[in-house]
């Protein structure tokens, strides 16, 4: 920061700090929150008056959920600490004043309900409940509802109506090829191309993948034919509809509304919508499509290796841990095996 940034910081540190002591709140909770607006600030090299949405929403995603992988509550607090200062400064006609001499420019609130996640998630609510993959009956449950929203929105002119197409596509992509949420979310246009094996499949029979965790590219082929022809028809149909005069040449794969790369919070919000849309129990998330991806293959007859290195785990336990099989397929497994241990039995003369 510039002496001049470096002043206006101090002040509005200053004045948070005499605002919260005159309170009754706790020292530490105060150094707490002044280290985190440090963090806000020094990643996007700005101070308030300077500050928007946009660069709390890039600090959010970059900083916190993708460099540092901040669990949901923890990246919570830190935009509550946030949040809460900004309010004051913007309540505050001293601070305000102050401000606007010093950078000429008024103070904004930078955390609001689109690039914040605001709500506790049900995987910290219902602790281990979460972990589980969607049913047969709550997938088409889900997409149905999605597709129903498209139809209604569609039917009435709704500006929804290319959120929802959106959502469709993004949701179903993460069903069949099984990224993390951060990763979903850095896939790029160009991060698809052909697979040799399935021709038919165009220009999205693979996509690569940046794992968030491994800090490593994994290509995943596409194996679902249902996805390709979707993939393409939002590419030239519905992504455009996005694109930001200011950024034509953005190449994020999944647009926000306007038109930047949709965040890790604007996920969670749509997915919470969409779920709304369909009545979906609200333990599911985003991540029990991930949990459903791997489930799903390994149904299908996908190798434990096979599947571990699609979704890009570094341990197979990992894999196996996401892995919830269905009791109809368990109860058919059951009999295949009874069956065939039966039809042997008869064969070799042991069967009574």
């Amino acid at each position: 920061m510039n002496a001049k940034q470096l002043a206006v910081a101090d002040r509005c540190l200053v004045s948070l700090r005499n605002h919260r002591t005159s309170k009754g709140n706790h020292a530490l909770s105060i150094r707490s929150q002044r280290n985190t607006l440090l963090d806000f600030w020094s990643y996007c090299r700005k101070v308030p008056g300077e500050t928007q949405p946009e660069d709390f929403e890039q600090w959010s995603t970059n900083s916190l959920v993708m460099d540092r992988q901040v669990v949901a509550s923890t990246q919570r607090k830190y935009q509550n600490d946030v949040r809460a200062a900004y309010r004051y400064w913007v309540d505050s006609s001293a601070i305000r004043n102050n401000v606007r001499a010093q950078v000429g420019c008024d103070i904004v609130q930078v955390s609001t309900p689109e690039n914040s996640i605001t709500h506790r998630q049900p995987r910290e609510l219902n602790g281990d409940k979460q972990r589980r993959s969607f049913s047969a009956k709550e997938e088409r449950q889900f997409f149905r509802g999605i597709k129903e929203g498209i139809a209604f929105a569609h039917a009435n002119g709704s500006k929804s109506l290319r959120s929802l197409q959106r959502d469709q596509v993004t949701f179903f992509f993460q069903t069949i090829a099984g990224p993390r949420e951060t990763e979903t979310v850095t896939v790029n246009v160009d991060s698809f191309e052909e697979n040799p094996d399935f021709p038919e499949f165009g220009d999205y029979g693979m996509v690569r993948i940046w794992g968030a965790k491994i800090k490593a590219w994994r290509t995943v082929p596409i194996d679902d034919p249902a996805l390709p022809p979707l993939l393409k028809w939002y590419v030239e149909n519905v992504r455009p509809l996005f694109l930001s005069a200011d950024n034509p040449d953005e190449k994020a794969m999944f647009l926000s509304e306007r038109g930047t790369r949709l965040t890790y919070s604007g996920l969670y919000s749509r997915f919470r919508i969409c779920a709304e849309l369909s009545n979906m129990p609200v333990e599911l998330t985003p991540h029990s499509l991930r949990h459903t991806s791997i489930s799903s293959d390994t149904m299908a007859g996908s190798s434990l290796t096979m599947t571990q290195k699609k979704h890009g785990h570094t341990y197979a336990s990992s894999t196996q841990a996401y892995t919830h099989l269905a009791d109809e397929y368990v109860r058919g497994e059951h009999i295949r095996i009874t069956r065939a241990r039966m039809k042997n039995a008869k064969a070799s003369g042991n069967g009574q």
